[in-house]
C-alpha cells in the first residue's frame, strides 16, 4: 500500500510542477504580447507624443493589471491544490498512525494472553510436580517400612 501512495504522490508532485509551468507559460506569452502589442501601438499611432505616452501609460497599467490578477488566481489555484494534497497527506498519515496504534493494543492483547496462559500452565506443572514429589516420597516412606 505504500508503494502505491508514493506512486500517487509522485503523480501529484509532477501534476503540480506542470501546472506552475503551464502558469509561468501564459505569464511569459502576455509579457510577450504585451510588448509586441506596445511596439506596433507606438509605430503605427497617428496621434501626438503626449497622447501616445498617455496611452502607453494606460495600457501598460491595464495590461500589469492583468497579469497580476492571473498571477494571483494562479497562485490561489496552487494554493488550493497543495492544500488538498497536504489534506489527503495528512488524513493519510492519521489513518495510519490510527491502524498502527490498534495492532500495538491488539499484540499487547496477545502478548498478556500469552503470558497469563504460561502462567496457568507453570501453576498446574507446579502442582503436579508437587503431586508427583509427594507419590514418590510416600512410596519411599512405604519401601522403608
Amino acid at each position: 500500500m505504500k508503494i502505491l501512495d508514493m506512486i500517487e504522490a509522485k503523480r501529484r508532485e509532477e501534476k503540480r510542477k506542470k501546472l506552475i509551468e503551464d502558469g509561468m507559460k501564459c505569464l511569459t506569452g502576455l509579457a510577450t504580447g504585451l510588448a509586441i502589442g506596445g511596439a506596433a501601438g507606438i509605430l503605427f499611432a497617428p496621434k501626438s507624443g503626449d497622447e501616445t505616452r498617455e496611452d502607453i501609460k494606460n495600457f501598460y497599467n491595464e495590461k500589469k493589471e492583468q497579469a497580476e490578477e492571473m498571477a494571483l488566481n494562479a497562485k490561489e489555484k496552487v494554493q488550493d491544490k497543495a492544500q488538498g494534497i497536504y489534506d489527503k497527506g495528512k488524513k493519510a498519515l492519521d489513518d495510519a498512525k490510527d491502524k498502527a496504534d490498534d495492532m500495538k493494543l491488539k499484540a499487547l492483547d496477545k502478548a498478556e494472553e500469552a503470558i497469563d496462559n504460561t502462567k496457568e500452565g507453570l501453576e498446574k506443572a507446579k502442582k503436579e510436580a508437587d503431586k508427583a514429589a509427594d507419590k514418590a516420597e510416600e512410596k519411599i516412606e512405604k519401601a522403608k517400612k
